[in-house]
């Protein structure tokens, strides 16, 4: 999660959706007095900075309202606001393999099956993260993962900052071996 003073802009961080690989690309634009939570595992490129802000500790995958009781609403209402979003079941997929291959997150589920998983619905829904406890839409766009790229320069070329032009894979291991 991000808050960029600088350009007035908030990044919730979605699950599967490229989100570390876009926040580290959007850490280097940060000034000193911008927000970067942690991530983990820790990414060359990251740096966290000012995530406790009045008394609230923000966190890597925090919900948009956590941030606006942080920065206060007059400010949360005046950032441009994005996350990005995936298609259900490749997001489901995705967090599968993270699951099953993933160090950092396998110990009690590298040996779980597709169909447990299924079963189990643990699926990686995150419209808690970017709409209100009454549904209420708090971002102000939701770039779709599928066409990142593309959605990044639109979404850059109509606001006042300029995101970085491509945005590189990250924690790829995760992914479905083919």
């Amino acid at each position: 999660m991000i808050v960029s003073h600088k350009y007035a802009f908030i990044f919730i961080k979605t699950e599967k959706t490229a989100g570390t690989a876009l926040e580290v690309q959007l850490n280097s634009m940060l000034g000193p007095d911008d927000i970067a939570t942690k991530i983990f595992p820790r990414e060359p490129g990251h740096k966290a900075q000012n995530d406790t802000v009045n008394g609230i500790e923000l966190y890597n995958h925090c919900p948009a309202t956590l941030v606006r009781d942080a920065i206060g609403p007059d400010l949360f209402n005046q950032y441009t606001k994005f996350c990005v979003e995936r298609e259900p079941v490749d997001k489901c997929v995705s967090y599968f393999s993270m699951y099953q291959n993933s160090e950092f997150h396998n110990e009690d589920t590298k040996d779980r099956t597709w169909e447990e998983f299924m079963a189990e619905g643990g699926f990686p829904t995150c419209d808690d993260k970017y709409l209100d406890h009454d549904g209420t839409l708090l971002v102000d766009q939701i770039l779709r993962y599928e066409n990142l790229e593309a959605e990044l320069l639109s979404y850059s070329n109509a606001s006042a900052c300029r995101f970085p032009a491509s945005t590189p894979k990250q924690k790829v291991v995760f992914e479905p071996k083919n």
